[in-house]
C-alpha cells in the first residue's frame, strides 16, 4: 500500500488543476517530467505520487487509444522500483514494482528477435526496461537476503544488458556497475567469495574497455573487489587457525 504525506493532497490539487486541462498525452508527459524532477531532488514521496499517477494515465490512455502503452507502463514501474529501493529504502515494494514492470513486457524471445515496440520511438526499448527491472529486482532480493533469487535475477540482468548492448550499440556503464556489484554481493551471501571476485574481475575488464582509466565508476568496482578480498582473506585465516 502506498502511503503519502498529507501535503501531497494539497500539492496534487494545485498541480492537476492546471495539468488536467491538457490533452491526455501531454498530461502524461508533464506528469513524468515532474516525477523526474522530484527523483533528481531525492524527494521520494512526491516522485512516487507522480509515477503512480502516470501509471494510471497510461492505463486510461491504453483503453481510449489504438496505441499500446505497455512499455511505458513497464518503464514507470521500473522507475517506481528504483525510487522505493534507492531513495526510500523499501526493498519489498521495489520487488513488487519490478515484477509488475516485467509483467508488462513481451516474452524475451520476441523482444530480441527484432520485433519493434508498439510504443513510440522516444520511449525506452523493451529490452532496456527489462534490464533495469531485473537490476532493481535483484538488488531488492540482496537487501532482503534472498541471495539465491538475487543471483539468478542478476545473472538474467547481465544477459539482458549484453543483448541490449548488441541491439543498441551502447552501454549504460552506471547500471552495469550497479549490476555487477549487486551480483558480487549475492555470491558473497551464498558464501561463494571466489566467484564474487571473478564477477568483479570480469566487470572491471568490461568497464575498462568502455570508460577512461580514471573514471570514478571503476573505483566503485575496485573498492568492492578489495572489500571481498579482505573478507575472503579473513575467512581463509580463520579456517587455517581452526585446522
Amino acid at each position: 500500500t502506498n502511503v503519502f504525506p498529507s501535503t501531497c493532497a494539497s500539492f496534487s490539487f494545485f498541480f492537476f488543476t492546471v495539468v488536467d486541462q491538457l490533452p491526455p498525452e501531454e498530461k502524461l508527459t508533464k506528469t513524468l517530467e515532474k516525477a523526474a524532477y522530484y527523483r533528481k531532488k531525492k524527494n521520494g514521496d512526491y516522485c512516487i505520487y507522480m509515477l503512480v499517477r502516470a501509471s494510471t494515465l497510461c492505463s486510461l490512455l491504453d483503453q481510449r487509444s489504438d496505441r499500446q502503452y505497455s512499455t511505458r507502463r513497464a518503464n514507470i514501474h521500473a522507475q517506481l522500483a528504483e525510487v522505493y529501493l534507492q531513495v526510500q529504502g523499501f526493498p519489498r515494494q521495489a520487488e513488487d514494482h519490478s515484477k509488475k514492470s516485467l509483467s508488462f513486457l513481451p516474452p524475451e524471445s520476441a523482444e530480441y528477435s527484432g520485433a519493434s515496440s508498439p510504443d513510440d520511438d522516444n520511449q525506452p526499448s523493451p529490452e532496456g526496461v527489462r534490464m533495469t527491472a531485473l537490476l532493481w529486482l535483484g538488488k531488492a532480493f540482496v537487501m532482503q537476503k534472498k541471495f539465491s533469487a538475487a543471483d539468478r535475477t542478476l545473472t538474467q540482468a547481465v544477459r539482458a544488458q549484453r543483448l541490449c548492448m548488441q541491439s543498441t550499440g551502447s552501454c549504460d556503464v552506471d547500471l552495469l556497475v550497479l549490476m555487477e556489484i549487486a551480483r558480487s554481493k549475492a555470491r558473497c551471501g551464498l558464501k561463494r567469495n571466489d566467484e564474487a571476485l571473478e564477477v568483479l574481475s570480469e566487470a572491471l575488464t568490461r568497464c575498462q574497455e568502455l570508460v577512461e582509466k580514471n573514471d570514478p565508476r571503476l573505483a566503485d568496482l575496485h573498492i568492492q573487489y578489495g572489500y571481498i578480498s579482505f573478507l575472503f582473506a579473513n575467512f581463509y585465516f580463520v579456517c587455517v587457525r581452526k585446522n
